[in-house]
Formats: structure tokens, C-alpha cells, sequence
């Protein structure tokens, strides 16, 4: 992988959840590692210049509603890519690695497109996470008001 924070370790922290504060700590790693890569990585659908992130939707998760796809590191997002047939005509695909310092601005454009959510590292090996479009802004501003800092 290339980068070293593990995210499936921190997202199998978070799936046993009883609201403890330990819980709590999980939760804010998790989001908190995410937020602390330099750029999130996605799909690229479209030509360049109109190009937009990969967006599907999986039945059994979310309620089958619309989520980006984003992905921690590039090895996860072609293993994404190959999983589901996605690649170009010469075997490749496009990626869009976007800075998470404004972040929030770019994916909350996609809500009035009826977007729910992004899901992160949403391939078969991966333990991945996702959370509402809506609810990264808050998240994102109390990790800033606790001063979450990288263990």
C-alpha cells in the first residue's frame, strides 16, 4: 500500500461500536486518517475537462443509493477498476487524486445529483468505510474543534 496508516485495522475497530468513548477514538481515527491523506483518490468518468468521479450505487449497501467511489491509495482503486471491468480500452483508467484540503466544497456539489454518500476502498479486499455526503462537513469541523491529532 502506499501509504502506511492502515485502514482496514481502523475500520475493523469501528465495527463493533457500543458508543464507548474508546468507540468514539476509533471513529476519529478513522475519519481523521482520511482527512489527513493529502488527496483522495477516484475514478475518473468522463474526457478531460469534464470529468467526474465514478459514482454506483450497491444494493445491499446504503439502501442502494448513489455513493462516489474513493479510494485511500492508487493500488486499491485499481484493484476496484479490474474487480468491475472498468478500464479503458487499452486495459488502464483515469484517476482524479484531489486535495483534501477543500474537499468538502468539490463532493458536496454532487448532493443536489442525488448523491448519498462516498464510500472509500470499495473493493473486495479492502475493509471499506463510507458516510453521507451531507455529514463530512461536520465531521471534518469537529475533528478541528477536538484537535484530533495523528496517533
Amino acid at each position: 500500500m502506499a501509504n502506511e496508516v492502515n485502514f482496514d485495522a481502523l475500520v475493523q475497530r469501528t465495527m463493533t461500536l457500543d458508543a464507548t468513548p474508546q468507540d468514539l477514538t476509533a471513529l476519529n481515527d478513522l475519519y481523521g486518517q482520511a482527512f489527513a491523506l493529502p488527496n483522495w483518490h477516484f475514478i475518473a468518468r468522463g474526457q478531460f475537462p469534464d470529468v467526474s468521479p465514478y459514482i454506483a450505487s450497491n444494493e445491499a449497501v446504503a439502501d442502494g443509493q448513489y455513493m462516489i467511489r474513493s479510494f485511500t491509495d492508487p493500488e486499491r482503486l485499481q484493484r476496484f477498476v479490474k474487480e468491475n471491468h472498468l478500464e479503458d480500452d487499452e486495459g488502464g483508467s483515469m484517476m482524479i487524486n484531489i486535495p483534501t484540503e477543500n474537499i468538502i466544497d468539490y463532493l458536496e456539489q454532487f448532493i443536489a445529483q442525488g448523491v448519498h454518500g462516498i464510500w472509500f476502498n470499495s473493493d473486495t479486499v479492502s475493509d471499506g468505510f463510507f458516510v453521507p455526503l451531507k455529514q463530512l462537513r461536520p465531521i471534518k469541523e469537529y475533528l478541528e474543534r477536538i484537535h484530533w491529532k495523528q496517533p
